[in-house]
């Protein structure tokens, strides 16, 4: 998502379609620099947007196709242009976290390698990209006025942590990586105990558990 918000000069179209709304290139952009602050349909926006570049980019489009029509589906629901104002935490809003976070793998995989240094990096630095793209998806799953501080306190520390190791290389990048995860796996604990009690989604310990399993691998993040 990064490349193309900050690179419009080459997206391979103007405009895009998102639910039953066009856009401008120029309101896509005002979308993508939009903070999710809480509402699902932006963080949707986010991945939808980036997902449709990537695929007018040449991307094959079969992998996602049924979670393209879906997300649209879901921003059809409302009447006007995007942001839509909807909690992660409603049917709609976990619909919408849901699709997110399957475009934000996605879109990993179909961006353009990125030349490494060392064999190490090749290896970790698509992974930090990988468990940084999500976090947004897992930031918007988790969050409410009755989130645990701790969870907040774990998944700050570990944004920190990725924006570190993806400006490193080597085995700095590898030992930021690993703190990162434990303050994932730490979240997961927190988070299932929350979702019991009704403070959080049970999309939000589910997209943790998915971040921590997913393997090595991949390419630049779009």
């Amino acid at each position: 998502m990064g490349f193309w918000k900050n690179h419009p000069e080459l997206w391979p179209v103007s405009s895009l379609t998102l639910g039953s709304q066009a856009y401008a290139q120029a309101e896509l952009l005002t979308l993508l620099t939009s903070p999710v602050a809480g509402d699902a349909s932006v963080l949707l926006a986010h991945q939808l947007i980036a997902a449709k570049l990537n695929i007018a980019n040449g991307s094959d489009p079969t992998p996602i196709a049924s979670t393209i029509a879906d997300a649209d589906g879901l921003l059809s629901g409302f009447a006007g242009k995007l942001p839509d104002g909807v909690a992660p935490s409603s049917v709609t809003g976990g619909a919408m976290v849901h699709d997110a976070s399957i475009l934000a793998s996605f879109n990993d995989g179909a961006s353009t390698p990125t030349c490494s240094t060392t064999a190490t990096d090749e290896v970790l630095q698509p992974t930090v990209r990988r468990v940084a793209a999500q976090l947004d998806a897992i930031e918007a799953a988790c969050s409410g006025e009755r989130v645990p501080r701790g969870l907040q306190r774990r998944l700050e520390r570990a944004r920190r942590l990725l924006v570190r190791a993806g400006a490193r290389g080597g085995q700095g990048a590898e030992v930021l990586l690993r703190r990162a995860a434990r303050q994932l796996r730490g979240g997961v604990a927190v988070a299932t105990r929350a979702a019991r009690s009704g403070r959080v989604s049970s999309e939000c310990p589910r997209m943790l558990r998915s971040a921590l399993a997913g393997g090595h691998g991949g390419r630049a993040s779009r």
